[in-house]
């Protein structure tokens, strides 16, 4: 789910020219804007954060400033810029995704946050609303590891278990619905066991009879 797009930076910063006369008169000064642009083609989102660091070609100065755009596309033969950051929304008003970034005195970081699930989301409920495979592999990175003990692992026929019905453990019912467990949450689950040392780790064929009440016994799972 590689994600390549080209960025403009904008460096503007202020700086102060003085000048002075050979009679040692009282000095000018000149305040000036000078701005510098630098262009990021095919800046890649890996998988593995959404994210990309770009490094300046020069350290900036502690007051400078950067504003980043996205190249979104041509009019008429002319580049189109979006400045960042970009948010996007569904149609019900909850966040899908958006471009972010920040920035240090030597590179800046442009990432995507989809769902807002690269923030804080300890104590958060996160509603799927659709395009199952590609939420719940963005849940794996952090929404999951940080507010679950356990995780329901299969296809459609565990995608609509009740796992609030397994008392000992808070669960998250990671099945997809019309997916292959064994393809389409290989990566899912890989990131969360990575993060995180499961309490409880289920498979749909015993877990579907009572809605997770009689579930597999709990495991640990940590492959580091």
């Amino acid at each position: 789910m590689n994600k390549k797009i080209t960025l403009i930076l904008a460096f503007i910063g202020m700086i102060s020219l003085q000048g002075c006369s050979v009679n040692e008169t009282p000095q000018n000064i000149d305040y000036d804007t000078i701005s510098e642009v630098f262009e990021y083609s095919n800046v890649d989102f890996l998988p593995n954060s959404y994210s990309a660091t770009l490094n300046f070609p020069h350290t900036i100065y502690s007051s400078d400033m950067v504003l980043v755009y996205r190249l979104s596309g041509v009019f008429q033969g002319e580049d189109v810029w979006k400045l960042q950051p970009e948010t996007y929304y569904f149609g019900d008003g909850t966040l899908d995704f958006e471009y972010n970034f920040d920035f240090t005195r030597y590179d800046v970081n442009v990432y995507m946050n989809g769902y807002g699930l690269f923030g804080d989301v300890k104590e958060k409920f996160i509603t799927l609303w659709h395009n199952e495979r590609t939420s719940k592999y963005l849940f794996s990175f952090n929404y999951i590891p940080s507010n679950f003990e356990g995780m329901l692992i299969g296809s459609s026929v565990s995608d609509n278990l009740n796992t609030k019905k397994i008392s000992k453990f808070k669960v998250y019912n990671a099945s997809i619905n019309g997916g292959n467990a064994s393809t389409c949450l290989r990566a899912s689950c890989w990131w969360i066991l990575w993060r995180k040392s499961l309490r409880w780790l289920g498979k749909p064929s015993r877990a579907a009879k009572y809605g997770c009440k009689n579930a597999s016994s709990p495991v640990r799972a940590n492959p580091r």
